[in-house]
């Protein structure tokens, strides 16, 4: 990576993390368009997947495990939004207008793949539309996914049809009383905790 390329990354990395307006970069970063420019071909070209995916597999080679996983966690969470945008919509559930976040992780919490969806479309819609999009090597790997009771019917059977995926849903104890940690959804519940630390998100 040369110079220019690691201060354009820098760049983009400060105004992810600090929530900073493009036109608002301090000075001592490449120019603000120059910096959009390489940010807008960097998403549209897949350069950002490849980063994630490069990631994951390096931090899971550290901690000794195989590079592609073989269970994931689903899950969902809806966020609200300005007025604009075309995907858009009222969850009646949570009881928030904007986008839903459908995200797929490994067991570590690390990202494997998100679809942005309107906040009023099915988190069975949403799982359907990652698993989808999930590149192939990584999905024909895949054996278990955990996932909560919104994700119940008829999922479980499309899942084994296209992938071979054994779904299993996690629910909470019939005695349970207030916030209890449930198993293995946790590491997704984390994941949007360090989602929601980077604030253009």
């Amino acid at each position: 990576m040369s110079l220019s390329q690691r201060a354009v990354v820098n760049a983009i990395l400060y105004v992810l993390v600090t929530g900073c307006q493009w036109h608002n970069l301090p000075k001592e970063y490449p120019h603000p368009k120059s910096v959009y420019y390489h940010f807008r071909k960097w998403s549209q070209d897949g350069t950002w997947q490849r980063i994630n995916r490069a990631m994951v597999y390096l931090e899971r080679r550290r901690l000794e495990r195989f590079a592609r996983p073989s269970a994931g966690v689903l899950d969902s969470q809806s966020v609200k939004t300005s007025g604009s945008g075309p995907e858009r919509g009222y969850d009646g559930h949570k009881k928030v207008q904007g986008r839903k976040r459908h995200v797929l992780v490994d067991t570590l919490g690390n990202l494997l793949e998100v679809v942005v969806l309107a906040a009023n479309r099915s988190d069975v819609t949403g799982a359907k539309a990652v698993l989808t999009k999930l590149e192939r090597t990584l999905a024909m790997r895949l054996l278990h996914l955990w996932a909560d009771h919104s994700y119940q019917g008829k999922l479980a059977d499309w899942l084994h049809e296209q992938f071979h995926i054994q779904l299993e849903i996690v629910t909470a104890q019939p005695d349970q009383v207030g916030f209890e940690v449930q198993p293995r959804r946790w590491v997704v519940e984390r994941t949007f905790a360090w989602l929601g630390k980077f604030r253009r998100l």
